[in-house]
């Protein structure tokens, strides 16, 4: 999830693990944007002050072990 800050140009991005797949289907939009909302609503963060919700993305990656 990327959100602006009371900084212009300036963008915060939060990480999240294992959110459910349903938000990819109709209405999962609406449901990330709550989230957001909350977050935007608790300012949790030091140092850095969340003005809105710019976007969110699914980022999905593959760990393949290396042995030696």
């Amino acid at each position: 999830m990327s959100f602006t800050t009371g900084t212009a140009g300036e963008y915060f991005t939060l990480s999240l693990n294992y959110a459910k797949s349903a938000l990819k289907e109709t209405g999962g939009l609406a449901t990330v944007q709550t989230a957001a909302a909350a977050i935007i609503a608790q300012q949790p963060f030091d140092g850095v002050t969340l003005g809105g919700f710019s976007s969110a993305e699914f980022v999905e990656r593959t760990v393949t072990e290396i042995n030696s």
